[in-house]
């Protein structure tokens, strides 16, 4: 593998751009108006944007500049094609047919930044990625329910992001599939985990990226490395469940996909596959302050050291916890919080439910008798809350929760959730679920 001069390369793309025939359907276009097509597609978050330079058509009238340019492209990469055909990073990333990239499109790619950049920038950017093994991409967490003022740093790699609320300023590497007004709802004044990582080598033959895989392996010869050893671990869903105990509000995990640099080699229009999570009201966001994030972090950092079996017993308890904190209707919003209690206290228990639950609900979170007391009153006060609403659908305004003391349905429901969140968040920081029949016995 040889690679051209940056003057060489120019000077036939200069060439090229002299002699490009541009049609669109039967309409003969100029290059300044196919320019601002691609100019348009590269900026653009659009999906419809982006897909409209595949509608115009673009052939080079000279043959022998034609074969010069693709002499350039196929002798410097000489090493990696097979079958006229080449295996690239941006595949890993973004997704792709296994059998390699023809060859003819890498050419039609360079010819597009060459229109788009100019013929100095595209002869630039292919012969660094001749010279580079590695191709830089970002892997993307849009979160839900939250929103923040300022970057955050979480770890070296990895940040907490605000997003503007006009689509048109969103970065280019966002996804190109948000074609309907729900999808860029989810964006706006949102929050979003950004993952630096990269992917190597660059270019690879076909042959060679087949051999390193099989039919039943989910494995690649690509190699993806993040920017730390604690990016390379990073959770967004544990973080988010981290998040979730400090503000007291659900958030959760709306959309992720990864997206490479708009000026690579081969144009992956900013997106790769992605999923999101439908979830009610995605518009109601809360405010988190750096504090909050510092004390999630650390969360988070328990949640990684604990145990696998821990994790799914605490899995269930902590998101019917945020999904109580997270329902538009009070009724909802108990039922969640007791089914978060009976499975955190009560795992395998099916007698004396209210009372057994009370119990060890004080003497986890409270050391001192008159708080126990306290706890196990409003616990109690709350299942009958809870019974209202199983039986009934409704609940009343107040609850006796001693023979003094009365307390809103809201002010009880708030007060148990955090009784219940500070047992999830002890368990968390020792990293290891109570023996609850021994604590039976205190």
């Amino acid at each position: 593998m040889s690679s051209p001069s940056a003057t060489t390369l120019k000077d036939i793309l200069d060439e090229v751009l002299d002699q490009l025939d541009i049609s669109h359907g039967d309409e003969h276009v100029s290059l300044p108006i196919y320019r601002r097509v691609l100019k348009i597609a590269r900026a653009s978050s659009s999906i419809i944007d982006k897909s409209q330079p595949n509608f115009y058509e673009v052939t080079i009238r000279s043959q022998d500049t034609r074969n010069r340019l693709m002499s350039v492209v196929s002798q410097s990469l000489s090493d990696h094609i097979s079958d006229n055909k080449i295996q690239i990073a941006a595949i890993q990333v973004s997704g792709g047919p296994s059998s390699g990239i023809p060859l003819e499109d890498l050419t039609k790619r360079i010819v597009e930044l060459a229109v788009a950049l100019g013929s100095a920038s595209a002869s630039t950017i292919f012969i660094d990625s001749l010279e580079s093994s590695e191709c830089p991409f970002g892997s993307y967490t849009l979160v839900g329910g939250v929103t923040t003022d300022n970057p955050v740093q979480i770890f070296d790699g990895v940040r907490l992001v605000p997003l503007p609320n006009v689509v048109q300023s969103w970065s280019d590497r966002f996804p190109a599939f948000l074609p309907d007004g729900e999808l860029q709802h989810r964006f706006r004044n949102a929050a979003l985990l950004e993952e630096e990582w990269t992917v190597s080598p660059r270019f690879m033959r076909p042959e060679d990226y087949l051999a390193g895989t099989s039919l039943t392996s989910t494995d690649s010869p690509f190699i993806e490395k993040a920017k730390s050893q604690r990016a390379q671990e990073f959770n967004p869903y544990l973080f988010c469940m981290a998040l979730s105990l400090v503000i007291k509000r659900k958030a959760y995990v709306s959309m992720q996909w990864r997206s490479m640099a708009d000026d690579e080699l081969i144009n992956l229009r900013g997106t790769t596959g992605f999923q999101y999570v439908t979830v009610q009201s995605p518009e109601d966001r809360v405010s988190i302050a750096p504090e909050q994030i510092e004390e999630a972090k650390e969360l988070y950092q328990s949640l990684r050291k604990m145990k696998p079996k821990t994790l799914r017993e605490l899995e269930i308890p902590l998101s019917r916890l945020v999904d109580s904190t997270n329902r538009r209707q009070l009724v909802d919003q108990i039922i969640d919080l007791a089914i978060a209690l009976e499975s955190l206290y009560l795992p395998d228990e099916d007698t004396e439910l209210g009372f057994r639950l009370r119990i060890r609900a004080a003497k986890h979170t409270e050391n001192d008798l008159d708080g126990r007391r306290a706890t196990a009153q409003r616990i109690r006060a709350f299942y009958k809350a809870r019974s209202d609403a199983v039986h009934t659908g409704r609940v009343r305004n107040e609850y006796k929760v001693t023979k003094k003391e009365t307390m809103s349905i809201l002010e009880l429901t708030a007060s148990v959730q955090d009784v219940c969140r500070s047992s999830i968040i002890k368990i968390v920081t020792d990293r290891k679920m109570p023996d609850w029949t021994r604590l039976d016995l205190k």
